[in-house]
């Protein structure tokens, strides 16, 4: 009896120690979703269930003027303010089976002729089950035409194919199938002039990339432009035939890709590979334009400065040797905090929305890539993108 009285007080215990952290969690989440400000005094004479009243009958009321008049009682920066200073509208959610599916979401903006699509992160068990998965699978290549050292297969990161492509038994199709089906659906909705951007953390990420790269492959989303892929601390998802494929159709004008990082994130890094070589020397490479968000600098480190992003563009490997030698630098537990406790704030979004913020902060920020391009124009100097970059902050 008394053992069994010692086990419900440790149960209680836990109970009581997890709520306490889901309420921290909760208030340092409140401070970078809600924000109130300070500005002309308005959080002063509103409580926030008030404002919040407040922000639902204007979203309700689909009233932008009204919308326009809220905006003001939130931080700049905070997801919020953020949210409502855009017109766009969230379509579809797709969270049926949350627990074993990949969650998704679609919001359109009629004004600037976009259709956004964004993929969840890794939160369940099936999430990184398929993210453990790090075997590699060969697939057919969807792309028809010729190009250089075209291959019939490519390779793909196991676990994350098989959450996007693995077929229904019900309906015999594939989750990829769905959500492309959906996407044209709103496409033709919004009407002429319509581009995709598709965007994800993490295991989203790398959703974001396969979904992006399949989907440049169909003339449907790609008739008035490049899809736009933007990533944010992404793993690893295919090898040299995927990266072959994929420089193939930003040279074609049908993919672009922004991937973001945070220095110290050792998820980029993923799979964990040291020792395997393929052809090209390194087994998985990345693609697009890279950014690497550097650490922010607290304390006495604060008088040297806040460094900028670093911006690259995701080439052919010059050599099998200096391609393995980076996959070597790469390594995992080379790239994670001294601090350990720190990953996982390193991964997260909020961490990458911080350090991006920084920037305009930065001595200098004027002349970071991030700042002085769009990503169009980042792309149409990709080949020396460096060189372009040192060139225009020399005038």
């Amino acid at each position: 009896r008394v053992e069994r009285r010692v086990e419900k007080a440790k149960s209680a215990l836990n109970v009581l120690s997890n709520e306490e952290k889901t309420l921290r969690d909760i208030e340092e989440l409140d401070d970078q979703m809600f924000g109130l400000s300070g500005e002309d005094n308005n959080s002063e004479f509103y409580t926030k269930q008030e404002v919040l009243n407040l922000l639902d009958g204007a979203v309700e009321s689909r009233d932008h003027k009204k919308i326009k008049i809220i905006e003001k009682f939130f931080k700049d920066g905070s997801i919020t303010k953020s949210l409502l200073q855009s017109k766009a509208e969230t379509v579809w959610i797709n969270d049926w089976h949350p627990a074993y599916e990949c969650t998704y979401a679609i919001s359109i903006d009629r004004e600037k002729k976009n259709v956004l699509l964004a993929f969840r992160g890794a939160y369940t068990r099936a999430d990184w089950s398929h993210v453990l998965d790090c075997k590699v699978k060969a697939t057919s290549n969807p792309i028809d035409e010729d190009y250089p050292d075209r291959s019939e297969n490519i390779k793909l990161h196991s676990g994350i194919h098989r959450y996007i492509f693995r077929v229904r038994k019900d309906t015999n199709t594939t989750k990829y199938d769905e959500i492309a089906t959906k996407l044209a659906y709103y496409c033709n909705l919004v009407g002429e002039g319509v581009r995709v951007t598709v965007t994800g953390h993490s295991l989203g990420a790398a959703l974001t990339n396969i979904f992006s790269f399949y989907a440049s492959t169909n003339n449907i989303f790609t008739q008035n432009g490049p899809i736009e892929s933007v990533t944010f601390g992404g793993p690893l998802v295919g090898g040299y035939k995927f990266a072959d494929a994929v420089r193939h159709q930003e040279d074609q004008g049908k993919l672009r890709i922004a991937r973001f990082y945070c220095v110290r994130d050792g998820v980029p890094r993923l799979p964990i590979v040291l020792f395997s070589a393929s052809k090209r020397g390194a087994k998985y490479f990345h693609n697009g334009i890279n950014v690497k968000l550097p650490m922010i600098r607290k304390g006495m480190f604060k008088i040297i400065g806040q460094p900028l992003p670093d911006v690259a563009y995701s080439g052919k490997p010059k050599s099998k040797v200096l391609s393995w030698l980076n996959q070597l630098r790469s390594f995992y537990f080379f790239n994670l905090p001294l601090r350990f406790w720190l990953i996982g704030k390193m991964h997260s979004l909020v961490e990458h929305k911080d350090r991006l913020l920084l920037i305009n902060k930065t001595k200098n920020y004027e002349k970071s890539p991030l700042v002085r391009f769009s990503l169009e124009e980042l792309y149409n100097m990709r080949h020396d993108l460096k060189g372009e970059i040192e060139k225009l902050n020399k005038k």
